[in-house]
């Protein structure tokens, strides 16, 4: 019995060793992807499934009247169903933490066959910490805590690469088709990677590559569904539109930031597979060749022409796959070019500059020039460089890094110290800070280095453990007003006010609380459909009726001075807290326009002159929004809570 039972210790023993740290990572990447409520593309998804639970009321709003994006996904059909049966609040919340732990396990597949044991750990912390933002602006991010298709898509590409890396093609392929059922877009640069290695392995699929593009092409020319937007040049009111909306859709208008980002995440990736053997060579040359073809296409043929399908399918996003292969690349070459030693070590110091401020092409560009230089004329240099210069090259890193975390820790000190005491403060917000990403980087890099030295399991409990109550006590980063909306229970209060006229409500705000512009608050605090809002233009880009009819609204706010031009194009105009003139003139013009609204609802702060008419019924919110602001580097704290409510009725 004694010998059994050892065993059965022993097992134990290893069961914990990796069940107590994969705990501590599945916590270490909840906290790094905060809950927020039904926000940003989740209020899209969530509000299509409301619409079509409610055809009458809701499902009037004109972005599901006209929409152009909700048919080529399964995941609206699943998501109605889960918020038929549990409500949208508690739907959205089971939604997003179920992507967020299929994404980590997928991650975790591929970690372990782009490298094993303890690098496969570093891989999967650098993920999870390091900035996940690709394309511009800072609109998309992999892995994303939100109720939408994204992160499905994403971790059944991952999966399906690290089914590919193994050798099991086939499976692989059919977690590409899954994939591709949940949002095809997120799933194309996937099925292009696996085309490119296979040309690489065996160069009888470019043939099998031609015949296929070959097939598309003549699809376009029969002018076939879908295939047909291929030649259709994209009409230019129409592009006017999606351009001003949507302007991260075309490249050639992304910022200085965003182009630094891709350069560092490149030149990592290289050295990675210059350093890497096989299929993990292969699989991470077929992500650079995607991503950059990707690029190409949307500059040339999206920006240029631009023609109607590859605008909409965003083949940009291909960059997605760089930015999370490029995260997973630095870890390998911390650990790698540290224990090669010599002039590796100053290879990885440039990259690690070039990270550090990799917003910033005065830095990122000398950088990754360096660092290539180094590390491919390494044999030449190797006893050119002396000893005391390579230690050198760290002192700009280091002092890169002090500084940035000195100038980010005071905002947050600032944050915090002027923050109203029931003010919500994001956790989400502290994040985007980025002071966490630089402490736990490096704590793993040394971890990562030390792999001669013992580490106590006791501390990797206790960080573990740690880790595990945080997450469970902080990933539910919502405010109080933001569990309320998401609830989707009409207030009473508000539905008693507007239950005398039928029709769609506007609600006015200032640009820095969009969020609360309509859209998902009209839907389930009004229970009315939204008139127009910022949000409805994200699918501009799918349909063209929709693309019309919105700019025609917003245009009509934005001339009567009841919006602000950031409405209509919210990544050019700077979010500032512009006060609209909600008087008694302005809106008796809004109510007398043809389709003019039912209701305006308007905050208390930006009501005007009301000389004329009678006193309008005010209405405060169940719990007030505490927003902060910061304009010309001056943090603020503004309160909304108040509202007035005009009807429309001719005459307001």
């Amino acid at each position: 019995m004694e010998p059994q039972s050892t065993l059965w210790r022993a097992r134990g023993q290893s069961i914990a060793r990796v069940a107590l740290p994969a705990a501590g990572l599945t916590a270490l990447w909840l906290l790094s992807r905060p809950y927020g409520g039904i926000v940003h593309d989740a209020q899209l998804y969530v509000g299509q499934a409301l619409a079509e639970l409610d055809p009458q009321g809701i499902g009037r709003d004109v972005m599901f009247v006209q929409d152009g994006q909700f048919g080529f996904s399964i995941f609206p059909h699943l998501l109605r169903f889960a918020v038929a049966a549990l409500g949208p609040s508690l739907a959205a919340v089971g939604i997003s933490l179920l992507g967020l732990l299929l994404w980590l396990a997928a991650m975790a597949a591929l970690a372990n066959r782009l490298a094993p044991g303890r690098r496969a750990w570093i891989i999967l912390i650098f993920v999870c910490v390091l900035g996940p933002e690709y394309g511009a602006f800072g609109a998309f991010s992999y892995g994303e805590a939100l109720a939408i298709p994204r992160p499905f898509a994403e971790a059944g590409v991952l999966a399906a690469l690290a089914m590919w890396v193994s050798g099991r093609t086939g499976a692989g392929i059919g977690l590409l088709i899954a994939a591709s059922l949940f949002h095809p877009i997120m799933a194309l640069p996937g099925l292009a990677v696996v085309l490119v290695v296979l040309c690489i392995e065996d160069k009888r699929w470019i043939g099998a590559a031609l015949a296929a593009s070959g097939v598309v092409l003549v699809a376009a020319g029969l002018n076939l569904p879908l295939a047909g937007r291929l030649l259709t040049v994209m009409d230019p009111a129409w592009h006017d539109i999606v351009e001003a909306r949507s302007r991260y859709l075309f490249p050639s208008h992304w910022p200085a930031e965003a182009w630094s980002r891709i350069l560092i995440q490149g030149v990592t990736l290289v050295i990675a597979a210059l350093l890497s053997e096989g299929r993990v060579r292969q699989l991470m040359t077929g992500v650079l060749c995607v991503s950059v073809a990707g690029l190409a296409a949307a500059l040339i043929v999206g920006d240029l022409v631009p023609s109607l399908l590859i605008v909409q399918v965003q083949i940009w996003r291909s960059t997605w796959l760089l930015g999370v292969f490029a995260a997973a690349a630095l870890a390998l070459c911390s650990v790698t070019l540290w224990q090669k030693g010599g002039v590796f070590r100053a290879v990885l110091a440039c990259l690690a500059l070039g990270w550090v401020a990799a917003t910033d092409l005065n830095f990122v560009v000398p950088a990754s020039t360096v660092a290539l230089v180094i590390f491919l004329g390494e044999p030449r240099l190797r006893d050119r460089i002396r000893p005391v210069l390579l230690r050198l090259a760290w002192v700009p890193v280091l002092a890169l890094a002090s500084l940035q975390a000195g100038i980010l820790f005071s905002k947050l000190i600032t944050v915090i110290q002027t923050k109203p005491q029931d003010a919500h403060l994001d956790l989400a917000m502290v994040q985007a800070l980025g002071i966490h990403s630089l402490v736990i980087t490096i704590l793993a890099v040394i971890w990562a280095n030390t792999a001669g030295r013992t580490w106590k399991h006791a501390w990797q409990a206790v960080a573990s453990v740690a880790l595990v109550l945080a997450a469970f006590m902080l990933w539910d980063d919502r405010s109080s007003l933001q569990k309320t909306i998401d609830r989707g229970t009409p207030d009473r209060e508000l539905t008693q006010i507007i239950a005398g006229r039928p029709g769609d409500v506007v609600w006015l705000n200032p640009a820095n609380l969009s969020w609360l512009q309509g859209g998902f608050s009209t839907w389930t605090l009004a229970g009315r459909p939204s008139w127009v809002t910022m949000m409805q233009g994200a699918g501009v880009v799918f349909s063209h009726p929709l693309a019309l009819e919105w700019d025609r609204r917003v245009r009509q706010l934005i001339d009567l001075g009841l919006a602000g031009e950031q409405m209509r194009a919210p990544f050019t105009t700077p979010a500032v807290d512009r006060t609209p003139d909600v008087s008694h003139a302005r809106l008796t013009t809004l109510c007398q326009s043809p389709n003019a609204p039912a209701w305006v609802i308007a905050s208390m702060d930006h009501v005007g002159s009301t000389s004329g008419r009678a006193p309008v019924p005010t209405w405060q919110t169940p719990a007030a929004a505490v927003k902060l602001v910061v304009e010309r580097d001056q943090i603020t704290w503004k309160r909304y809570e108040r509202y007035a409510i005009f009807g429309c009725s001719g005459d307001p």
